[in-house]
């Protein structure tokens, strides 16, 4: 997707290393990150589909074996040859003693006790559902783990390559916006990274802030978050390719034509919501 510039190779700035293997020291820090990528996403989304389904067992809105919460996952059901799970009736949920604790914390050390025993936590209404709220932390996680591994791909290659980071383009390379960063590269490499690339990290920089500095702002669609860390991945591909040449692993080589399409929609920044 991203071939060198023919023209750049002919300047004077550093060429890329042209060992793609997953064995070099940069590869195994990308193959690494890849990992954790897949791991994280991974886990976020099992535990979203294990509290959601939990949710789903104690809302009173949910009762009757025909309500069509049941008809599609996630849910928790019995097994085939087990005893099924009578929908008619609502679930409660017991907290863990560390959620007690923090309700402790919340409502004080002597809250209303209601006349049958219990202590109102508010209502579950109020309460961000796991369907929302993972998507969100998950968005924000996969753009920590491509910042972390665009930083320390680029502080391996400079280093390599002999290039003083205390004067532009590449001082402060961590600190500046992604768009900043991605022209830095561009100015230092002979690999270039495309328009396409800059404005898919430009927009997935974009989308993290408000996620984490809007108030209220959530993402309330899995699939976005999915299509998120496709895309993050797509940019580290093209990051890791500017600085050390096509990486090449039997594991994730199916992935190329997918980070490539994906990246090449971005004509221009847009809006994931």
């Amino acid at each position: 997707m991203l071939p060198a510039d023919p023209a750049s190779r002919a300047g004077s700035t550093p060429e890329a290393s042209g060992d793609s293997s997953s064995g070099t020291l940069g590869g195994m820090k990308y193959l690494h990150y890849l990992k954790e990528s897949d791991q994280y996403m991974q886990s976020l989304f099992v535990c979203m589909d294990n509290a959601w389904s939990a949710e789903k067992m104690y809302d009173w809105g949910n009762l009757g074996v025909d309500n069509p919460s049941w008809k599609e996952g996630p849910y928790i059901s019995a097994g085939a040859n087990c005893s099924q799970i009578d929908r008619a009736q609502p679930y409660c949920l017991g907290i863990s003693q560390a959620t007690s604790a923090l309700f402790c914390y919340q409502f004080g050390p002597n809250p209303q006790v209601s006349k049958n025993g219990g202590v109102s936590i508010g209502q579950d209404m109020a309460r961000i559902k796991a369907n929302v709220l993972i998507p969100t932390v998950a968005i924000c996680m996969q753009f920590a783990l491509l910042e972390a591994i665009d930083i320390e791909l680029f502080t391996q290659w400079t280093d390599e390559q002999g290039i003083d980071r205390s004067i532009k383009p590449a001082k402060r390379y961590d600190r500046i916006p992604a768009r900043s960063r991605m022209e830095a590269l561009n100015a230092l490499s002979s690999n270039k990274i495309s328009n396409e690339c800059i404005n898919a990290y430009e927009s997935v920089s974009n989308f993290r802030n408000k996620l984490t500095h809007e108030p209220q702002f959530f993402c309330k669609d899995a699939e976005c978050a999915i299509d998120v860390h496709i895309v993050c991945q797509g940019i580290s591909h093209n990051i890791y390719r500017a600085f050390f040449g096509d990486f090449q692993d039997v594991q994730f080589d199916y992935r190329k034509p997918i980070w490539s399409e994906r990246i090449g929609r971005f004509n221009a920044p847009i809006d994931f919501l």
